[in-house]
């Protein structure tokens, strides 16, 4: 290992350990320390991770943080179709959106 790498791990390594004291989250330390990013996350990686990935282990999964969401559709909805004198007709009005009908026929009259 060159001097110039060791005094390289030793400086990032202290980066490391600021961070973490400091509470603050890597992008406005490196921010309040004129530090590129990518600088920052690629010595952490070399320092911490010894370059080397980690194997996942069986049966553990990382959790995403996204919620599975099923949408139910009402089986039986009753729409509304409406003709207005001028020939024109309005459908699809149900409960959920009749608001939005008066406006419509408000403005079409």
């Amino acid at each position: 290992m060159s001097r110039l790498t060791a005094k390289q791990r030793s400086v990032w390594a202290d980066h490391l350990q600021t961070q973490r004291d400091s509470g603050l989250t890597q992008q406005i330390y490196c921010k309040q320390q004129a530090l590129k990013p990518h600088q920052f996350w690629y010595w952490k990686r070399k320092l911490e991770g010894s370059g080397v990935k980690r194997q996942k282990q069986p049966g553990k999964r990382k959790q995403s943080g996204f919620v599975p969401v099923n949408m139910a559709t009402p089986a039986s909805i009753q729409y509304l179709s409406i003709s207005l004198p001028n020939g024109m007709t309005v459908e699809g009005i149900a409960v959920h959106n009749r608001l939005l009908a008066q406006q419509l026929i408000g403005a079409l009259k």
